[in-house]
């Protein structure tokens, strides 16, 4: 459960952004390409168009006189009016007819990119740009072109050619409009009359000008009428509570003594008959005392307290049979009560009506009232327009003619450049970090240890110019040399491996180092003065064997030994000696068998390594990758066998990492710790010490970036 929560964390781990910025500048050259290719091919499409001008021509269009085109204009509002009529001009100003003239004004059709064209008029109108300026009546004709010259002409001449056939259109048009709002106003008149008389007539029958007094007259009458149902309901209840307590009272055994306060009240008799017979209880105590229980005089107190209990009896009988006729009555007067409410209701009902009817009619005037008086303003207007019809074209004036321009609309290189640079910087930035979050290997150190749990005992950096896999025996002043001392100290001086004398070197899959480590850290521990065997127990890879393949090496080995081809004596005879000036061994995997597992777990081999522990002083392993056999886990169970898990920066996944160690640990494997293979020379603060100066500068600002952020 522990190692399920654990790895869940790391699932979730949350990436520093440390990591990222690293990433990116990891992949440079693939950003730099990407944004030097989107650049000079934003420079060579820049120098390489063909410049394009625009003309641009400024006009005032005032719609004083021309808003008289159809009725239906009269009903909508200013602001709508003004709206609708720019946007009018707009489209009338690339009309096909004004198009049309521009085209054989300026002789279009001779031109390469209009006769090519299906419709000609269609590519010119691409060429006209329109715009409003907001707020205001003013519209910007542009014209684009090759030619400055020619886009300036074609403005001006459209901008002209405007202007003639609204001339044409607006002394066309305004008397047919003046002709039919005139009707439209005496039709307008006539309807407004006719909507004065109905108003008129219903106030006269409907006496509709009392409304507002009558309806406050019946309203507060219904609240009247409503408060007194409410009293008599509410003296109906007391009535109706004091009966059924008498009755509950007389039910429970009519004992006068237990009476509730509400009945004794009920009267001031009853409360005078109570009074007195609390006044004789008293004295026949009294007289009990004085002359015993038959004395004459205490009978006759008791009878007189009979009496007196047989009165409030009566008096009560009295009080209920008032209460049931009050009752009656009262049912009597809210009946009558609710009649008339009801009345009163009807009358409200059709008080309401008649307002509603009497709205109706006074919103129909107003309307009619409304429409009648814009239409007497526009009757105005276009009788002002026919007297200036001379003068018509005062509505629309030239403010800026256009002239040929200096520079180029388009292409506009610089901000096409900048565009590229920038947008191929972010594209190339995003996809790096796409890359990093797609790459499932391990990256870094604190990865491993929060995944396996185990220490890192070495870290061992990437030597890109490889010529030998002996690097500790060809270059011990190198830096991968130095890598494997530090990592021989570190375990030596560890708890566990400092008792440790068999290691067995491994990793989670294939290709992750771990014959080179396992090679490299016997050649060390050789330097170092010991007296080193290094067993290859790989017998399907035979990766030691790969690597001696000059003939030199003997033909038999481990696999022989475990099969009793050789016994422990001739072990001497079948151990190669690479290396004269150190004392290390090595003992070949041997021939090939089909189940090496079946070898490796045995006594034979856990005896075999006993014997070879007393002629050696340390002994490494190189033993099959965790997944690809179960040959590692079948040697978990030799006594004393540490494990040192290889892990291949930037190549193990981490899936697989976790899945190795898992199975490690289910057949409770003695896993020393991890050793890094493939650390790129540049380490940041939280490894051992730093080897080289590549990438020093990057680095550098990394670790500026993780302590601003943490």
């Amino acid at each position: 459960m522990t190692n399920k929560a654990e790895n869940q964390q790391v699932d979730d781990e949350i990436i520093d952004i440390s990591e990222l910025i690293k990433a990116v500048l990891t992949r440079l050259p693939l950003c730099g390409a990407i944004v030097g290719s989107v650049t000079a091919l934003a420079v060579a499409y820049s120098l390489s168009a063909t410049p394009i001008y625009q003309a641009n021509t400024r006009i005032l269009v005032e719609s004083t006189g021309l808003k008289v085109t159809t009725i239906q204009e009269v009903y909508e509002g200013d602001a709508a009016d003004k709206k609708n009529f720019i946007q009018t001009q707009q489209q009338m100003l690339t009309s096909d007819r004004l198009l049309r003239n521009v085209f054989d004004h300026f002789g279009l059709a001779k031109v390469p990119a209009f006769a090519e064209a299906k419709d000609p008029l269609e590519v010119l109108e691409k060429k006209v740009v329109i715009k409003s300026v907001p707020n205001t009546n003013l519209i910007d004709i542009g014209v684009k072109d090759e030619n400055p010259q020619l886009a300036a002409d074609m403005a001006n001449y459209l901008v002209r050619a405007y202007i003639e056939d609204t001339l044409h259109r607006t002394s066309g048009f305004t008397q047919i409009a003046l002709e039919k709002m005139q009707e439209e106003l005496h039709t307008t008149e006539v309807a407004r009359q006719n909507a004065m008389k109905k108003l008129m007539t219903f106030q006269k029958e409907s006496g509709a000008t009392s409304i507002e007094t009558d309806r406050q007259a019946l309203l507060s009458s219904l609240a009247s009428i409503d408060n007194a149902k409410y009293a008599k309901r509410k003296a109906s209840k007391v009535l109706e509570s004091r009966i059924e307590e008498v009755r509950r009272w007389k039910q429970a055994g009519a004992d006068i003594d237990v009476m509730s306060e509400t009945l004794i009240n009920a009267t001031p008799e009853i409360q005078h008959l109570m009074s007195s017979r609390l006044n004789a209880k008293l004295a026949l105590v009294e007289q009990r005392q004085n002359y015993g229980e038959n004395h004459r005089i205490v009978i006759d107190a008791r009878k007189k307290i009979a009496h007196l209990n047989k009165n409030i009896l009566a008096e009560l009988d009295l009080v209920v049979r008032i209460d049931r006729s009050r009752l009656g009555e009262l049912a009597r007067n809210l009946a009558l009560l609710q009649k008339e409410r009801d009345h009163l209701a009807e009358d409200l009902q059709a008080v309401y009506a008649t307002e509603a009817q009497y709205r109706i009619f006074k919103e129909d005037l107003e309307t009619i009232e409304s429409s009648y008086k814009r239409l007497l303003n526009r009757v105005h207007e276009l009788k002002i327009s026919i007297g200036m019809a001379g003068n018509a074209s005062g509505t629309i004036q030239v403010i800026d003619e256009a002239v040929a321009p200096q520079k180029a609309q388009f292409p506009q290189k610089r901000k096409i450049v900048t565009v590229a640079f920038l947008g191929s910087a972010v594209l190339a930035v995003l996809l790096a970090i796409l890359l990093e979050l797609m790459d499932k290997t391990v990256k870094r150190r604190e990865e491993v240890e929060n995944m396996t749990r185990l220490p890192v005992f070495g870290m061992i950096a990437d030597d890109k110019n490889k010529c030998s896999e002996f690097t500790a025996y060809d270059n011990p002043k190198g830096m991968q040399s130095e890598a494997f001392r530090d990592l021989c100290t570190t375990l030596s001086l560890s708890e566990m491996g400092s008792q440790c004398q068999l290691i067995a070197i491994t990793s989670p899959v294939k290709n992750d180092g771990k014959t080179f480590v396992s090679l490299n850290m016997a050649v060390t521990y050789a330097r170092a003065g010991k007296k080193v065997l290094l067993i290859d127990t790989d017998m399907r890879s035979h990766a030691l064997k790969q690597l001696w393949n000059n003939g030199q090496r003997p033909n038999k080995g481990l696999s022989d030994l475990l099969q009793g081809k050789v016994t422990i004596g001739e072990v001497a005879e079948y151990v190669m000696k690479p290396f004269k000036d150190i004392s290390m061994d090595v003992l070949f995997s041997g021939a090939e068998i089909d189940i090496p597992a079946n070898l490796l777990n045995g006594e034979k081999f856990s005896n075999l390594l006993c014997e070879l522990k007393e002629r050696y002083d340390m002994i490494i392993l190189d033993v099959p990758s965790v997944l690809s056999a179960t040959d590692t886990r079948a040697m978990a169970a030799i006594d004393g066998l540490g494990f040192l898990l290889v892990v291949r920066m930037k190549s193990t996944e981490k899936n697989k990492l976790q899945m190795a160690v898992g199975l490690m640990k289910q057949v409770n494997a003695n896993l020393l710790g991890t050793v890094l293979n493939g650390i790129e020379n540049a380490r940041d603060d939280s490894t051992v010490a730093c080897y080289g100066n590549d990438d020093e500068a990057s680095n550098g600002l990394i670790k500026k970036i993780r302590k601003v952020i943490k």
